[in-house]
């Protein structure tokens, strides 16, 4: 039914004539030097906060010259045109200083000013013989008839090809009633409303051709357009404190102190498909538990999932994205997707999206990008000045017409030319202000749209890592991670400083010395004092032992070798999972792994959780021929592992409790007072702000996290717990 109306910004000539002041209007159009047609206000300023004026029923014949022209002061001027509309009738612009018909007819003028950033659209004239036929928006919600509030385009079509528009914070009382508009015309109607999201607070429909609101608060309106095919899914606001969690205000870093989390790599290379026999990993397969391990337990035993790249991509498993605002992926729907992440949420987990943006891959050919639009984070039509001008895209013959056009500044990325230079795609010029306004609303989009906790940051040798302090910095994001591919920990410790410490890193370090070159060699003594942990920097270290790009993919970094470590040496996997999971650090669990060792890998974790230890937590250690032992405080206990053959590790500590032992390992534990196993004490990240009681005894309203114990639901406040009547039991 309706089609999208795309925004190019364009920058605007602005003067001022000696004989008059100008005064902010009123506008017209100069034709051919002399006649002026009126363009009076139109409407409300656009999402951009443009001002809008319309000319409308301008008659123009082939060869008329038009001009944009503020009557207060004759002062004429003309801006580029968007390129959507009837651009193509005319020439000319910003640069010839006015604009020329090419062909007769009626035309509608929309001239939208702002400062530094004008634009004028030009659609089919409308109402020229009578009634105003609606155009292709702009929409929006009636409230009782007279309020109109603005819903600006909302990312991509849906699965079904249906446009979406989106209204946010939308305040209504008890008794409004609501209806669509199309500001073109004012008609009003009303479709079928989505049973899901908030719709029982909702009456009426395409029938009554309105909706009665029932209960009283702050919606979002999705509207989505397609001919007999629309539909309206209304939620509690995401974006303006009605609902969902939202960045802290007092955001200082990405880096969380004393975490206690434990990661999730929710994925292996290509296991969007079933490749390599550990299970698929689509959205579907995460949500039905198909793949051996559903959502709901995920959420439960994980405090933070790592998600695969999410948007669309040239193909698999999504390294190469071609448009960031598509969340239709090899992977899943966009709705599936966002499904998925409110179930690992609701049931305790925070969602780590992997975030690719040292490159990206055209829309069409080499320079041909798609437009991207994160709602009211901003629209944007990247092209080849965008990219670094040290891109192959200007060299190799295979570029066609792209060659020669990239003409960004050179890469800022490490190393030598291959480390920078990412041949397979287009290198992104992170030095430009509109490539970063690109990412910065990408990843607010993400954090507050899409409801991501976290950004894993790919191919972190491709651009300077200052870029992650300022894109976390502006999502306020709660977790960060970069890979950055040295197992060196003095250049892992360079690159956190180039991030303003704002991020952790992927501690390769700690896995080829520890693991590949340690644990897998049977030279235990190298677990004493290794990477980023052994450097006195475990609070910016997440440790692994295998990912998607070591595993059964690259050559020598594999642990135990090449297609080995599931095959020749499983019982050392576990050796070092009881390393990792008793160590500071945030120590993150590889699918695979989880898959095939649930049972150990979960008792290990309940041992981190019931002693409290975290990314920062004391290590006394000793080390040597065949063995590693060690004793990690946390903030309710100890933790006590014994690694090796010649570590004890068959016997249980005095004082300690048995978590789980094998093969040359033991995990032991003992706390200072008892705690639940961590999949009953978990956190619904989804809650909203909830009444309850302060240490005064007063009913208020603040936010709170809810968690089962016991089979009891309980409500955390800072330091205090509430049960659900609001009796304060701790």
């Amino acid at each position: 039914m309706m089609k999208k109306v795309v925004v190019f910004l364009v920058a605007a000539l602005c003067a001022t004539m000696s004989y008059a002041a100008c005064e902010d209007g009123p506008y017209g159009l100069q034709i051919n030097g002399s006649t002026i047609a009126d363009a009076p206000a139109f409407g409300n300023p656009d999402a951009q906060g443009r001002k809008q004026y319309k000319a409308s029923c301008v008659e123009l014949k082939a060869n008329d010259v038009i001009k944009l022209i503020n009557k207060s002061c004759g002062e004429t001027w003309m801006v580029d045109i968007d390129q959507y509309g009837e651009y193509q009738k005319f020439e000319g612009g910003k640069t010839a200083g006015q604009l020329t018909c090419k062909a007769d007819g009626s035309y509608d003028f929309y001239i939208k000013l702002k400062e530094n950033d004008d634009l004028v659209y030009i659609g089919v004239g409308s109402g020229c013989g009578g009634e105003t036929p609606c155009e292709d928006g702009p929409y929006g919600l009636k409230i009782n008839g007279k309020k109109v509030v603005d819903a600006p385009l909302y990312g991509d079509e849906d699965a079904q090809g249906r446009t979406q528009y989106m209204a946010s914070c939308v305040e209504l009382a008890q008794g409004d009633v609501v209806q669509l508009v199309n500001k073109s015309c004012d008609a009003t109607w009303m479709v079928n409303l989505d049973e899901y999201g908030h719709y029982e607070n909702f009456s009426g429909g395409k029938e009554a051709n309105k909706l009665t609101c029932n209960v009283a608060g702050k919606y979002d309106f999705y509207i989505k357009l397609k001919e007999n095919d629309d539909l309206v899914y209304v939620e509690s606001s995401q974006t303006c404190g009605g609902g969902g969690e939202t960045p802290s205000s007092e955001y200082t870093t990405s880096a969380p102190a004393n975490c206690p989390d434990v990661m999730l790599q929710a994925f292996y290379w290509d296991s969007y498909t079933s490749g390599k026999g550990y299970g698929r990993t689509k959205w579907p397969d995460h949500l039905s538990g198909a793949n051996g391990s559903s959502a709901e337990e995920i959420g439960q035993w994980f405090d933070l999932v790592w998600l695969p790249p999410m948007s669309k991509a040239t193909g698999g498993t999504g390294y190469i994205p071609s448009r960031y605002s598509e969340l239709n992926s090899d992977w899943g729907t966009k709705a599936k997707l966002e499904q998925l992440i409110a179930t690992l949420r609701k049931n305790g987990a925070r969602v780590v999206a992997d975030i690719v943006i040292n490159h990206g891959a055209a829309w069409s050919g080499w320079c041909s990008f798609a437009q991207l639009n994160f709602g009211e984070y901003g629209t944007f039509k990247p092209d080849a000045s965008w990219i670094c001008n040290t891109d192959e895209m200007n060299t190799d013959s295979g570029a066609g017409a792209c060659k020669g056009k990239a003409t960004g500044n050179p890469d800022d990325g490490y190393d030598g030319p291959d480390d920078k230079d990412y041949r397979s795609a287009r290198d992104w010029d992170h030095t430009q202000a509109k490539v970063q306004d690109m990412f910065k609303a990408y990843l607010k989009w993400l954090r507050n749209d899409i409801h991501i906790d976290g950004f894993r940051y790919d191919y972190c040798k491709g651009f300077h890592n200052s870029h992650i302090n300022d894109y976390n910095t502006a999502a306020k994001i709660y977790f960060s991670v970069m890979e950055m591919w040295d197992g060196n920990p003095s250049v892992l410790m360079s690159h956190l400083n180039d991030a303003g410490y704002n991020t952790l890193t992927f501690d390769f370090a700690t896995k080829y010395d520890a693991f590949n070159n340690g644990i897998a060699s049977d030279n235990y003594w190298k677990l004493k004092g290794a990477g980023l942990l052994g450097a006195g920097k475990a609070r910016y270290a997440v440790t692994f032992v295998d990912n998607h790009d070591t595993f059964q993919r690259n050559g020598g970094s594999e642990f135990c070798g090449d297609g080995n470590s599931m095959t020749v040496c499983p019982d050392k996997v576990l050796q070092c999972y009881a390393y990792m999971l008793s160590m500071p650090g945030v120590p993150c669990v590889f699918w695979p792994h989880w898959k095939t060792f649930k049972d150990p890998i979960k008792a290990m974790i309940n041992a981190r959780y019931k002693t409290g230890v975290h990314s920062e937590s004391a290590v006394s250690d000793e080390a040597g021929d065949g063995f590693y032992k060690a004793t990690i405080t946390g903030t309710n206990g100890q933790i006590r592992v014994l690694i090796g053959p010649n570590s004890g590790y068959n016997s249980t500590p005095s004082g300690f409790t048995l978590a789980t032992k094998g093969t040359n390992y033991g995990v032991y534990y003992k706390t200072n007072s008892p705690r639940g196993d961590k999949n009953t004490e978990r956190v619904d990240r989804t809650t909203l702000p909830i009444e309850t009681v302060n240490a005064d005894g007063e009913h208020v309203k603040m936010g709170g996290e809810k968690f089962i114990q016991d089979g009891k639901l309980y409500i955390r406040c800072g330091e205090y717990v509430f049960d659900v009547m609001g009796n304060r039991v701790k």
